[in-house]
Parts: structure tokens; C-alpha cells; sequence
């Protein structure tokens, strides 16, 4: 299912507002909001059918393991993109986070080193 900007994602908890591109790994990034308009980063992957497979529902639950281990080590909410929510949602088809930075600033590397080359 392709995704739209104003889709609400994870019961209505988070709204899309622009999307940032597709990622390598077939995900999408989307610049949103929570329910109380503060930004967040939203990642996406579809998957086919009624619900996600046994393989990518393994998948998933690995790469959450791993976001949640490093949400929570000493000094991350200072220097890290947070994880601060992730589930399925069936409505819109996708696995879906919401990512949250000290900044709130949501910049793709690879477009920051481009409009600074002074950078690198």
C-alpha cells in the first residue's frame, strides 16, 4: 500500500506529513507529527497481504530488540535518533517507528553533507 501524506499511522498516534524518500533496506522515511504536534520521524515497510509474514514479523521483532537496547543506554537521549514507538499496522499495511532526536531536526546525512560539501 503506498502511503500518503495526512495518513494516520499506529491508531491514529502519529500523522504524516512529508515523506523523505525511500531507503535502501525498502523503507520509506517520513517527516510527522504525535498527537501533539511535536515532529517525529516515522519509518515504514510494507509488507503483502492481511498480515505480515512469519520471516518479516521475525525480522522486525530483532531490529526492535536492538533500537530498544541502544534507546536505552547511558547518554543515548542526548546523542541518538530514540526510539520512541513501533508496531504493525494492518490498516495502512506497514511496520511503522517513530523516532524522536534531541533536535528534532530530521535531515537524511547524505542531504546535509550535499548542501554543506564544506563538511567533508
Amino acid at each position: 500500500m503506498s502511503l500518503q501524506p495526512q495518513r494516520r499511522l499506529l491508531k491514529d498516534r502519529y500523522r504524516l506529513l512529508s515523506s523523505l524518500g525511500d531507503e535502501p533496506d525498502g523503507s520509506e522515511l517520513w517527516i510527522g507529527v504525535d498527537r501533539d504536534e511535536a515532529p517525529v520521524l516515522l519509518k515504514t515497510w510494507d509488507y503483502a497481504g492481511p498480515t505480515p509474514g512469519a520471516v518479516n514479523q521475525a525480522l522486525w521483532d530483532t531490529t526492535l530488540r536492538v533500537l530498544y537496547r541502544l534507546s536505552s543506554s547511558a547518554g543515548a537521549a542526548r546523542s541518538l535518533l530514540l526510539l520512541r514507538d513501533a508496531g504493525v499496522d494492518p490498516d495502512a499495511g506497514v511496520f511503522a517507528m517513530a523516532l524522536k532526536a534531541p533536535g528534532q531536526t530530521f535531515v537524511r546525512l547524505s542531504d546535509a553533507l550535499h548542501a554543506r560539501p564544506d563538511l567533508y
